[in-house]
């Protein structure tokens, strides 16, 4: 009898793991870690950027205004030329819609710091994105973290302060020609 039962029971498993292959290649993969649709985590990440109208940008001395044409594309209407504005600007927005806070420093973390602590007293560098049927969206970079991975950044006047990575600030601070 127990040879018998191995004769029957190799095939029955066979079959029941064929079945499961079946069942897999009819109803789609198996979901695996790190599969999941992409979210923008970002401070604009509820602004669609074609719906960006006006974006100003200042930094110690200087400051742009670049507003968005008929055609679409990106143009100085206050301020110096830039170069590469086309190509920077676009990028820089991109960054600030998908990539998320690496922390957030809460009214409790902060209140025993000063700004001037995070390099937000006096920003370096200011961004403020305008869309016509929003609110306007101000950004003041500070300075960087310890080991210089991220930038501290202020939004509008919310009282919390969150830490961005650094290629963010660094790609505003492309676009206003301080590389």
């Amino acid at each position: 009898m127990g040879a018998a039962l191995k004769r029957y029971a190799w095939p029955a498993l066979a079959a029941v793991a064929l079945s499961y292959l079946i069942a897999l290649a009819l109803t789609g993969e198996r979901p695996g870690p790190g599969l999941a649709a992409f979210e923008a985590q970002g401070l604009l990440r509820d602004v669609p950027l074609e719906k960006i109208a006006a974006v100003d940008l200042s930094d110690e001395g200087h400051a742009w205004r670049f507003e968005r044409n008929e055609a679409g594309a990106w143009h100085v209407a206050r301020g110096a030329p830039v170069s590469a504005l086309g190509r920077d600007l676009p990028v820089a927005l991109t960054l600030l819609r998908n990539s998320g806070p690496e922390r957030t420093l809460s009214l409790n973390d902060t209140a025993a710091a000063s700004l001037a602590e995070y390099g937000l007293e006096r920003p370096r560098l200011k961004v403020a994105v305008h869309v016509p049927s929003a609110e306007t969206i101000v950004v003041a970079f500070g300075g960087a973290n310890a080991i210089a991975s991220g930038r501290y950044a202020r939004v509008g006047t919310r009282n919390e302060i969150v830490l961005l990575p650094a290629f963010v600030a660094e790609a505003w601070e492309r676009v206003a020609g301080n590389p």
